[in-house]
């Protein structure tokens, strides 16, 4: 059987910042083999590419980073002989109609329309009215829970999720709002060059309840939200956790997995079945450690049956936990693995 008639079971971005730099997106089939290097099909030139995720019709959308360039392309839903996906088009960058949120994207999140992005550059969750076969976004406006709470703050147009303000807030991130009720954390390790330490990163949609996450990496937490009024609803801090990252929604039993990079371990938190009116703060549980194997944590992923898979950037692996064992699934990538997206 030719590698071509394999279905593809995984996609992964890379950093696109070392090795090989690689800038497309790998397609691995279910026992790790690569199957294709360019998923993504003749468009523009690509940078960095962090954040996927698929459309309920199959379209893919690909976050594409950069200190100089922030968008979101879309690909086709149809899949050609060789894996590849045709370009459709820029669905929102910074020149689009009031998207001034939209800066260094990171994680991609739909929610039937709705896509919420994470941006590195302002600080912020954005959210976007992402119409079906990747047709061009339009911004939704400012959450109901900062217009509401916070009536005389300016915030950037489609914030969802709003930066602190602590004072390495960047100041085109809008107005903050205190970390107590939502703000997420920002460390400036470069200002003169626009670059971060730590800022906001991965996002995941938990369904019961539903809920959205979202990595809060300076403030060492992942903080969680309504995902239709942006109700800020509680943070999981804690036990050692140090610069989330990545995380994922078990799909079978709805337990949030968590990538922590700075102490090399995963994490698990179980949410309530309803959470109270006054946010909750609650202490992950540490599953494992291990110094190469967690090396660099990253992007996460649920297989349908429970199986959690890891990038490690800085082993430069993908690696497999059964709620037991580590185990090595891809090893030797010629770049920093990014952000895993399961796509059958």
């Amino acid at each position: 059987m030719s590698a071509r008639s394999v279905k593809a079971k995984w996609y992964v971005t890379f950093s696109g910042e070392s090795g090989d730099r690689i800038q497309n997106v790998y397609a691995l089939d279910a026992k790790g083999k690569t199957l294709n290097e360019n998923v993504l099909g003749e468009g523009p030139d690509l940078n960095e590419l962090p954040g996927m995720a698929l459309g309920s019709d199959g379209t893919l959308y690909v976050a594409d980073a950069h200190e100089t360039i922030s968008q979101i392309l879309s690909f086709s839903a149809t899949i050609n002989s060789d894996g590849s996906r045709d370009y459709i088009g820029v669905v929102v960058n910074p020149k689009s109609p009031k998207c001034e949120s939209l800066d260094h994207p990171y994680a991609l999140v739909l929610s039937g329309r709705t896509l919420f992005v994470s941006n590195q550059d302002t600080g912020v969750v954005g959210t976007f009215d992402a119409p079906l076969a990747g047709k061009a976004a339009t911004p939704n406006g400012v959450s109901s829970y900062l217009k509401t709470r916070f009536p005389t703050e300016r915030f950037l147009n489609a914030t969802f999720v709003a930066c602190s303000n602590q004072p390495d807030r960047p100041k085109k991130g809008g107005d903050g709002i205190p970390a107590s009720q939502g703000g997420l954390a920002y460390v400036a390790k470069n200002v003169a060059k626009k670059k971060t330490s730590h800022a906001v990163r991965g996002l995941a949609l938990g369904a019961k309840p539903a809920v959205l996450y979202v990595c809060d990496q300076a403030g060492n937490r992942v903080t969680i939200y309504s995902p239709d009024t942006g109700t800020y609803l509680g943070q999981v801090t804690g036990n050692g956790l140090v610069y989330p990252v990545g995380i994922a929604v078990d799909p079978i039993i709805g337990s949030l997995a968590i990538g922590s990079p700075g102490n090399k371990s995963l994490y698990s938190f179980v949410p309530p079945s309803t959470f109270p009116a006054k946010p909750i703060i609650a202490e992950p549980t540490r599953l494992t450690t291990h110094k190469h194997l967690l090396d660099g944590v990253s992007g996460l992923a649920y297989d349908t049956d429970g199986t959690l898979y890891v990038n490690a950037r800085n082993a430069r692996k993908i690696v497999t936990w059964n709620g037991s064992t580590l185990t090595p699934f891809v090893e030797g990538l010629t770049d920093t693995p990014e952000v895993l997206l399961r796509v059958s």
